[in-house]
């Protein structure tokens, strides 16, 4: 193994880009840093006033990067390339944004800290489909199959959507505090951590 130093608050994700063969890593220093293959820092990019909460990396080759303000009442998602000269879409959204997961069609999910998770456009920003079912922020999306999004959120749910209608096709309600984290292990069996 090796350590990568260089982050100065704690890295909240890593993502290898397969056909970039660099790896990138995400932290509340509200910096995005790029490493080559060997892992030695190639660059990195402040992301002014924002922590950076998951990346996403897109079929177009770009990756996605998503914010929130310290009091998360504000942040949006980013699309980038691997050399960060800039950035490709700059999208505000209102409540922060707290995970992505990548769809096709060039399409994002996104949970928000307001319990809404957003369909948006990679290209141009627009917001294809609100999902309403949660009630507290939702932290976890995962996809299951190319149909099927898995969110999970601080108010103890489950909820399995249909990704063109909109419509929710499973919930759960846990009563725990909170998922942390969901895997697909089948497309009939996924696993879960909670708080």
């Amino acid at each position: 193994y090796r350590n990568l130093t260089g982050h100065t608050f704690c890295v909240n994700d890593i993502e290898f880009h397969p056909s970039e063969n660099v790896l990138i890593s995400i932290s509340n220093d509200k910096t995005v840093r790029i490493w080559d293959s060997n892992y030695n820092f190639l660059r990195f990019r402040s992301v002014t006033g924002y922590q950076v909460a998951a990346i996403e990396i897109l079929p177009s080759g770009r990756f996605a990067t998503c914010s929130f303000h310290a009091n998360i009442t504000a942040g949006g998602i980013r699309t980038w390339d691997v050399m960060l000269t800039g950035y490709y879409l700059d999208l505000n959204l209102f409540g922060g944004v707290l995970c992505l997961k990548t769809l096709n069609n060039n399409r994002i999910a996104a949970g928000l800290n307001d319990s809404t998770i957003r369909i948006i456009d990679t290209n141009t920003g627009e917001n294809l489909r609100v999902l309403i079912g949660h009630n507290l922020p939702v932290r976890v999306l995962e996809l299951m199959n190319n149909d099927f999004l898995i969110s999970g959120a601080d108010d103890g749910k489950i909820i399995i959507w249909n990704i063109n209608s909109g419509q929710i096709i499973n919930e759960f309600n846990l009563s725990l505090s909170g998922i942390l984290s969901i895997h697909v292990l089948n497309s009939s069996c996924i696993l879960y951590f909670y708080l």
